[in-house]
């Protein structure tokens, strides 16, 4: 339930996050008692572990939208225009291949192929609109529910990337305090 009328259509994560460090709120109650699986898991990861989910959709034309999945962090020298993961350089991926100049919308998970030369197999997530490169493919998109936590990462923030695969409405057993 929302506490500022800006809150109403937020999501509940990005607006508690924003009590908390914007507003000077101690405590957030979470009065929808029908809160769903994800965004449980995504407090929970936030609150036990001080790490932000993230789910996004593939790109239906992309070879590597499981390369970006999983963990990662958030570099110590945070970008203007995207979040950098601090180790994607130093994975193993093999060449990555131009798969064809797409706009890059707020988050749009991205992946430099090739054509970047030493940069190539960095993986990022946009933070405002970026224009096509053909140095960069669009590999996935993070959700339209999750773009608002886009706004609240901070150097050096861990967080993780999984595919939305519609969990449904239930409990989450683990919790979270």
């Amino acid at each position: 339930l929302p506490t500022l009328e800006k809150h109403r259509h937020m999501h509940p994560l990005a607006a508690t996050i924003e009590l908390l460090e914007d507003c000077l709120v101690d405590d957030v109650y979470i009065g929808d008692p029908e809160i769903d699986y994800k965004t449980q898991r995504q407090f929970e990861a936030y609150f036990n572990e001080d790490r932000l989910v993230l789910f996004a959709t593939p790109e239906k034309q992309s070879a590597y939208t499981q390369i970006v999945l999983g963990n990662h962090q958030n570099r110590w020298d945070p970008a203007r225009d995207v979040v950098r993961s601090a180790a994607a350089r130093f994975k193993q991926i093999g060449i990555i291949q131009p798969e064809g100049e797409k706009p890059r919308p707020k988050g749009s998970v991205t992946l430099d192929n090739q054509l970047y030369g030493r940069y190539a197999g960095e993986i990022q997530i946009t933070l405002h609109h970026l224009p096509a490169d053909k140095k960069v493919n669009v590999v996935a998109q993070i959700i339209p529910e999750d773009i608002p936590l886009l706004d609240w990462f901070a150097a050096g923030q861990q967080f993780e990337i999984q595919l939305n695969r519609g969990l449904k409405r239930g409990v989450y057993e683990n919790g979270f305090r």
